[in-house]
């Protein structure tokens, strides 16, 4: 009978100690953050658009409040760092309103193509981009062949856009913290 016991306790330890590490294993692979690195854009908190990255860039366009014409912005993303920058801007007007905040300096090439001017801007790494859906301004987000129309869905409500490794949890979930 003691042998018995001993063959029962040693098979439930055995069992207890897989479980465990069962436990463990899923508890990792649902927790950590998944591996390739998504283009996310969020809203208040809300994931309203999730793409694993397979291009080095993106673009969100508009129409400029002041000068009324079209505005295009193409990003490239680093997916070592999870970091963002400006890389090209394509205006369709230039001049009162246009990029009052930014400075044209000899490390910026600025050239026409067609009905757009372009500036192209020196590297400046960002973990994230913030904007506000205008319903005026219309922002499309685009990557790869998917669009979004950020100002219709979501009007005068920011949004956010990032790189980020999510863990399975935070994905089905929709949760974002940024």
């Amino acid at each position: 009978m003691n042998s018995y016991l001993k063959n029962v306790s040693s098979r439930r330890a055995r069992i207890l100690s897989l479980a465990c590490v069962l436990i463990i294993i899923t508890l990792v692979l649902f927790l950590a953050p998944l591996v390739p690195p998504s283009l996310v854009v969020s809203s208040e908190g809300q994931v309203v658009y999730e793409a694993v990255i397979k291009e080095p860039v993106f673009e969100v366009s508009f129409r400029h409040s002041v000068n009324k014409g079209i505005v295009r912005e193409v990003y490239r993303i680093d997916t070592e760092s999870l970091m963002i920058t400006l890389d090209e801007g394509y205006f369709q007007s230039y001049g009162a309103g246009m990029l009052d905040t930014t400075t044209i300096t000899d490390q910026m090439n600025f050239r026409q193509e067609g009905d757009y001017f372009i500036l192209d801007f020196p590297e400046n790494w960002q973990r994230t981009i913030h904007y506000i859906g205008g319903n005026t301004a219309k922002h499309v987000f685009a990557y790869g062949e998917d669009s979004l129309p950020i100002g219709e869905m979501r009007p005068q409500k920011p949004f956010v856009i990032s790189v980020s490794r999510r863990s399975l949890y935070q994905k089905l979930f929709g949760i974002f913290n940024c």
